[in-house]
């Protein structure tokens, strides 16, 4: 009963809910072969390794969720969202790819394309405190992950 409360007063109030990536029904399966065909669409002969990091999956009350991925290569977050597409689509055509060196203000003049500096270290520490995925390709291909769950 002592769990229950905290989580009823969560959505009560308008509050998400939290899970791992690899605990969430979309999410669970995909990383991996999202976070590979993501490299393969920006560096599409790497040869080597790239590690993401993967804030929680943010759940709300309306049933929609979504993630972000802090790609340090590139200095990038990437805003997750699940779509229906059975291709992985969704990441590599993120409605939100922020650029941390270009994309942050101080003042964003409330552009959503724009991330102030608050924002942006905020959605950093949420990424780099979340689980690590680090892929290893060779000319493009998939070779293996591996994976740190926080």
């Amino acid at each position: 009963m002592l769990m229950i409360a905290p989580l009823a007063i969560s959505r009560a109030s308008g509050g998400n809910l939290e899970s791992s990536v690899f605990d969430h029904p979309y999410f669970k399966g995909r990383t991996v072969p999202c976070l590979t065909a993501y490299l393969n669409t920006m560096q599409p002969k790497l040869t080597g390794s790239r590690t993401f990091f993967i804030s929680t999956v943010q759940m709300f009350e309306a049933g929609s969720a979504n993630a972000n991925v802090f790609d340090p290569s590139r200095n990038h977050i990437m805003l997750w969202e699940p779509y229906s597409s059975p291709a992985c689509d969704d990441l590599r055509h993120s409605r939100r790819d922020w650029d941390l060196q270009r994309d942050v203000r101080d003042d964003t003049r409330g552009s959503t394309y724009l991330l102030g500096r608050l924002e942006a270290k905020s959605l950093k520490a949420r990424c780099l405190a979340g689980d690590h995925v680090t892929i290893r390709l060779k000319a493009g291909r998939f070779v293996n992950a591996k994976i740190e769950r926080r």
